[in-house]
């Protein structure tokens, strides 16, 4: 799975995922430390990347809404939980 982390999220966790085989990239990593969500946002949409954050703000759905990556894989998420 590819993953980014949060700088709220202590910095040991990027080597205990990746033993179990993720993808994980950072946002200080990245230097993306202390930018807007919006902006750590679209890095993760570009990227496809699940974000693990402690951050109550990307909790706003009608803000940070998920995108389809034409996978068809929101559809079949979305039947199973009919």
């Amino acid at each position: 799975m590819k993953i980014k982390l949060d700088e709220n999220l202590p910095a040991r966790l990027k080597p205990i995922l990746q033993k179990y085989g993720h993808d994980v990239d950072t946002v200080p990593d990245e230097h993306l430390g202390g930018r807007p969500d919006t902006e750590i946002w679209q890095a993760v949409n570009a990227e496809s990347r699940f974000l693990i954050t402690q951050d109550l703000g990307f909790s706003d759905t009608r803000q940070f809404a998920l995108q389809e990556q034409g996978g068809g894989n929101d559809e079949q998420f979305n039947r199973s939980n009919r």
